[in-house]
Protein backbone atom coordinates (compact mmCIF):
# COMPACT_ATOMS: atom_id res chain seq x y z
CA UNK A 1 0.00 0.00 0.00
CA UNK A 2 1.16 3.42 -0.93
CA UNK A 3 2.67 5.92 1.68
CA UNK A 4 2.98 2.90 4.11
CA UNK A 5 6.32 2.39 6.19
CA UNK A 6 8.09 -1.15 6.30
CA UNK A 7 8.23 -2.09 9.98
CA UNK A 8 11.20 -1.44 11.99
CA UNK A 9 11.85 -5.26 12.39
CA UNK A 10 12.65 -8.44 9.70
CA UNK A 11 9.83 -9.49 7.84
CA UNK A 12 7.96 -12.31 9.73
CA UNK A 13 9.57 -10.99 13.26
CA UNK A 14 6.57 -8.85 15.16
CA UNK A 15 6.41 -8.00 18.88
CA UNK A 16 3.83 -10.17 20.25
CA UNK A 17 1.99 -8.68 23.20
CA UNK A 18 -0.68 -11.01 25.42
CA UNK A 19 -3.21 -8.73 27.15
CA UNK A 20 -4.22 -10.45 30.23
CA UNK A 21 -7.35 -9.84 32.45
CA UNK A 22 -5.23 -11.07 35.58
CA UNK A 23 -2.61 -8.81 35.17
CA UNK A 24 -4.35 -5.93 33.57
CA UNK A 25 -7.48 -5.26 35.62
CA UNK A 26 -8.22 -6.11 39.66
CA UNK A 27 -11.73 -7.02 40.33
CA UNK A 28 -13.01 -4.34 42.26
CA UNK A 29 -12.04 -1.75 38.75
CA UNK A 30 -13.63 -4.28 36.65
CA UNK A 31 -16.92 -4.16 38.81
CA UNK A 32 -18.40 -1.12 36.65
CA UNK A 33 -18.58 -3.73 33.51
CA UNK A 34 -20.33 -6.40 35.12
CA UNK A 35 -23.66 -5.75 34.75
CA UNK A 36 -23.68 -5.92 31.15
CA UNK A 37 -20.61 -7.55 30.57
CA UNK A 38 -18.93 -7.75 27.55
CA UNK A 39 -19.71 -4.74 26.98
CA UNK A 40 -17.21 -1.87 27.10
CA UNK A 41 -14.56 -3.98 29.00
CA UNK A 42 -12.82 -4.72 25.62
CA UNK A 43 -12.33 -1.29 24.09
CA UNK A 44 -11.12 -0.86 27.74
CA UNK A 45 -8.97 -3.15 27.62
CA UNK A 46 -7.35 -0.84 24.76
CA UNK A 47 -7.56 2.27 26.44
CA UNK A 48 -5.55 0.89 29.72
CA UNK A 49 -3.35 -1.03 27.39
CA UNK A 50 -2.58 2.52 25.90
CA UNK A 51 -2.44 4.72 28.73
CA UNK A 52 0.12 1.57 30.80
CA UNK A 53 2.70 1.97 27.51
CA UNK A 54 2.83 5.60 27.76
CA UNK A 55 3.93 5.90 31.38
CA UNK A 56 7.81 6.35 32.44
CA UNK A 57 8.23 3.35 34.13
CA UNK A 58 6.56 1.14 31.62
CA UNK A 59 8.97 2.96 28.56
CA UNK A 60 11.67 2.46 30.78
CA UNK A 61 11.13 -1.44 31.15
CA UNK A 62 10.46 -1.73 27.33
CA UNK A 63 13.71 0.50 26.80
CA UNK A 64 16.10 -2.59 26.89
CA UNK A 65 14.63 -4.71 24.38
CA UNK A 66 17.17 -5.84 21.39
CA UNK A 67 14.52 -7.50 18.77
CA UNK A 68 10.75 -7.75 18.08
CA UNK A 69 10.62 -11.16 19.97
CA UNK A 70 12.37 -9.21 22.87
CA UNK A 71 10.29 -6.39 22.76
CA UNK A 72 7.07 -8.50 23.09
CA UNK A 73 8.31 -9.78 26.04
CA UNK A 74 10.20 -6.84 27.64
CA UNK A 75 6.35 -5.30 27.15
CA UNK A 76 4.53 -7.54 28.86
CA UNK A 77 7.03 -8.15 31.57
CA UNK A 78 6.77 -4.45 32.36
CA UNK A 79 3.03 -4.73 32.27
CA UNK A 80 2.64 -7.38 34.73
CA UNK A 81 5.33 -5.90 37.04
CA UNK A 82 3.00 -3.48 38.01
CA UNK A 83 0.27 -5.22 37.81
CA UNK A 84 -2.82 -4.55 38.18
CA UNK A 85 -2.06 -2.38 35.85
CA UNK A 86 -5.42 -0.57 36.71
CA UNK A 87 -4.19 0.30 40.09
CA UNK A 88 -0.91 1.33 38.63
CA UNK A 89 -2.44 4.56 36.23
CA UNK A 90 -3.41 8.14 37.56
CA UNK A 91 -6.71 7.79 38.98
CA UNK A 92 -7.68 10.39 36.44
CA UNK A 93 -6.92 7.91 33.47
CA UNK A 94 -8.79 5.50 35.16
CA UNK A 95 -11.97 7.67 35.42
CA UNK A 96 -11.77 8.88 32.05
CA UNK A 97 -11.45 5.27 30.84
CA UNK A 98 -14.30 4.82 32.88
CA UNK A 99 -16.36 7.94 31.04
CA UNK A 100 -15.77 6.58 28.01
CA UNK A 101 -16.64 2.57 28.28
CA UNK A 102 -18.51 1.58 31.06
CA UNK A 103 -22.18 0.90 29.57
CA UNK A 104 -25.06 2.75 30.79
Amino acid sequence: MAGMAEPPWPEGEKPQVVLDWSYMWCNRHLEPYRAKWPVGAAVAMVKLFQAAVALPAVIEAVNAADTADELGTALEAGLRRFAPVCCFVPHATLAAIYAETVPT
